[in-house]
């Protein structure tokens, strides 16, 4: 008789190993039909069908026949590596894409992105670069490294997606890049049933983005990810695709931009985080070629070129006082690599100034040097020891060089037209001839003038409640920008990031209370010492009256004493309304300020802040007021005076006091603050003493 308990603890310890076998074998998800057909062809592949003879990039002097590929290939290295797709994925080693090394151990190896193993659009790129010096081009283990990472990576994603977690549009959006793309570069190497199992899959993403509201939980910038990358699913998938692409494009649009043009940011303006928006809206133009989609792009040309304000001394400055987030102004927006700024000029002429006013256009010769170094720079036979981590959710995403791809045939010789006839296109905006009074965009938000001898820009939009840390925008209809051609930004609405450790502050513990806010503002303290300001009245109300390009009045009103995030401990009691009348002509800019007090206010200051443009070293920039007739620097002692003299690269701006009043300037400027530009508050003393009312008026002159 034999003994069974032996053989059926043999059978079970095998059904256990099966089992335990089984799970670490069957890390990528296999829920759905097209996940499985996947997994099935990966499984099929060996380390031969990833290995590949690594070889340079060389130089093809014959390829550079004409100015047109010259300058084509310049704006292709630009921007250094951050501009040239990655190419660390052709280096690694081929052992890291078989379906073993994918599912070894816990988790799925698979890290798609530029800053991990490998980004896989940007390695389909290498194949789809049709150079003659590129040793890589049509590469079918290269396609086939891209296309194992984009699969894994989008089964991983479905798979996460049906259990809860990272449902946005945002976030997917970022993803449906890598997974449009490299299908769209890779799917001729793969067999039919396989290519039409990942367009299944692609599918399914796509159709979870339409039913996806476009909300902007983590700012909209991000939530223009998507317009390529339903683009490239589109171009990609056929059938009607690419009408429900356009259609979702403007869907994107008019949910996540306001009516001024911005993308809203904590439902309002951080000019910074445009750059975001502006770079990937920029690339869904280039692709759509839709009046939508570059309507909205030229709404925000129009911020970014009128919040554009040149130097004597070069370069240019920007407001930033009603940015939600971030210090940075709207020339040194995020994401500004230069290739952006030449695409975006290559559908919209508005944007052209940016070429010249960050890199201008050389000879001929000199591009030739650049393309030249910049292909020597790439390599491309190098070796690299880098392995794919645990699989985890990547959203943020790497654009590709839409200049060079979708480069527009003789947009070089444009540029050099423009350049020999010395075109005002080719000047910021403020350089140009010609005086202007508008409304932007017609959003009655920002009005912007430019007259002869100066411009202004006011401010009366959207602040956010808050944001990150510290206190957020700020505004309550303000003087963004005072500007003259001899002068510069002599005024200059500024702040700090609230996404920083040194945020504006309520308080002054960190010495970065209301009175360091670089903000054109009433702002003042009560007997307890806690602060009240209109830059944080949040319902301000505005009205615009322009006419033509002579004249405009700017009414703003609010009501400071009920405004919880303009006096947060409650100084204020009962009705203290805030007034601000701005009247704008050739002479100048009036300025009326006033807030009315109540029996129960009891304060020890009211203040008037003008915030003075103090920097850069080359400005040699001066604040003085006039005493008695006799000029004398701006301190922080307190004096009475009638004039003030902003002083900038030997130029002035004088503001004119109806009467004289007290005033002082506020100390030194902090190192770093307000975006590493120096501000200086002129504070002009409101509170009431000798019959004067807690009001103020005064006018802004260049002579």
């Amino acid at each position: 008789m034999k003994d069974r308990t032996g053989v059926y603890t043999l059978t079970i310890l095998a059904l256990l190993l099966w089992a335990v076998s089984s799970v670490s074998a069957a890390q990528l998800p296999q829920r759905f039909p097209y996940q499985k057909t996947l997994r099935d062809y990966l499984a099929t592949l060996t380390e031969a069908d990833f290995t590949l003879e690594l070889k340079p990039v060389t130089y093809v002097e014959s390829h550079f026949a004409d100015i047109d590929t010259v300058g084509r290939y310049w704006m292709l290295f630009l921007g250094g590596d951050l501009d040239v797709p990655d190419h660390k994925g052709i280096g690694v080693l081929p052992k890291h894409f078989t379906l073993a090394a994918i599912e070894a151990g816990a988790g799925a190896n698979v890290s798609p992105e530029r800053g991990g193993f490998m980004d896989p659009k940007e390695v389909a790129w290498w194949t789809q670069w049709d150079y003659p010096g590129n040793p890589y081009f049509g590469s079918k283990p290269l396609k086939l490294r891209a296309f194992v990472m984009a699969a894994a990576d989008m089964i991983m994603q479905d798979e996460e997606h049906e259990n809860g977690a990272n449902l946005r549009s945002d976030y997917l959006g970022g993803s449906m890049i890598r997974f449009a793309y490299t299908y769209r570069a890779t799917r001729d190497a793969v067999p039919e049933s396989v290519s039409k199992a990942y367009a299944e899959g692609l599918t399914r993403m796509f159709e979870k983005l339409e039913k996806m509201p476009p909300r902007g939980s983590g700012g909209s910038d991000m939530e223009f990810f998507q317009l390529s990358g339903m683009w490239y699913a589109a171009d990609a998938l056929g059938d009607d695709f690419m009408k429900r692409a356009v259609t979702r494009a403007h869907v994107v649009i008019d949910t996540i931009t306001s009516k001024t043009g911005y993308e809203k940011h904590g439902h309002a303006f951080d000019v910074s985080y445009q750059g975001i928006a502006l770079r990937f809206l920029t690339w869904g133009a280039m692709l759509y070629r839709d009046d939508g989609v570059n309507a909205a792009l030229h709404k925000m040309l129009v911020l970014k070129s009128h919040l554009s304000f040149p130097e004597p001394g070069g370069g240019l400055y920007g407001p930033t006082h009603f940015n939600t987030g971030t210090a940075a102004d709207a020339p040194g927006d995020q994401w500004a690599w230069v290739s952006r700024d030449f695409a975006m000029s290559m559908i919209d002429d508005l944007a052209l100034y940016t070429i010249w006013s960050r890199v201008g256009l050389p000879d001929e010769a000199k591009m030739r040097d650049a393309v030249k170094a910049g292909i020597a720079r790439i390599g491309g036979a190098e070796t690299n020891a880098a392995a794919p981590g645990p699989w985890k959710e990547v959203h943020w995403t790497s654009t590709l060089n839409y200049a060079y791809d979708l480069y527009q045939p003789g947009f070089n010789v444009k540029l050099a037209g423009l350049a020999k006839a010395g075109s005002p296109l080719t000047k910021p905006l403020y350089s140009r001839p010609g005086n202007f009074i508008r409304d932007l965009n017609g959003g009655g938000e920002f009005l912007a003038a430019k007259f002869d001898d100066f411009a202004v820009v006011i401010h009366t939009g959207a602040l956010a409640l808050h944001w990150a840390s510290g206190v957020s925008g700020k505004s309550g209809g303000a003087i963004s920008a005072l500007w003259t051609p001899v002068c510069g930004s002599a005024i200059l609405g500024r702040c700090r990031a609230t996404q920083s450790a040194a945020p504006d502050e309520w308080t002054d513990a960190n010495k970065r209370g209301p009175y360091t806010w670089a903000v054109h503002a009433i702002t003042g303290r009560g007997t307890k010492g806690n602060y009240f300001s209109s830059a944080r009245i949040l319902d301000a109300a505005s009205q615009y009256k322009i006419d033509g390009d002579r004249s405009a009045v700017v009414t703003i009103s609010g009501n400071l004493g009920t405004s919880a995030t303009a006096d947060p401990q409650d100084e204020l009691k009962g009705t203290n309304l805030y007034t601000r009348e701005i009247h704008i002509d050739k002479s100048g800019v009036s300025v009326a300020s006033g807030l009315t007090l109540n029996a129960g206010d009891a304060l020890q200051e009211v203040w008037e802040i003008i915030p003075a443009h103090c920097g850069p070293q080359a400005a040699a920039a001066e604040i003085a007021f006039r005493v008695n007739g006799a000029w004398q620097p701006a301190t922080n002692a307190v004096v009475e005076a009638d004039l003030v003299r902003i002083t900038r690269y030997g130029a002035p701006v004088f503001v004119t006091l109806e009467k004289p009043r007290r005033m002082k300037a506020s100390d030194g400027f902090e190192p770093g603050a307000h975006g590493n530009v120096a501000i200086r508050n002129i504070m002009i003393d409101l509170l009431p003493v000798s019959g004067q009312a807690a009001s103020v008026t005064y006018k802004i002159t260049a002579k």
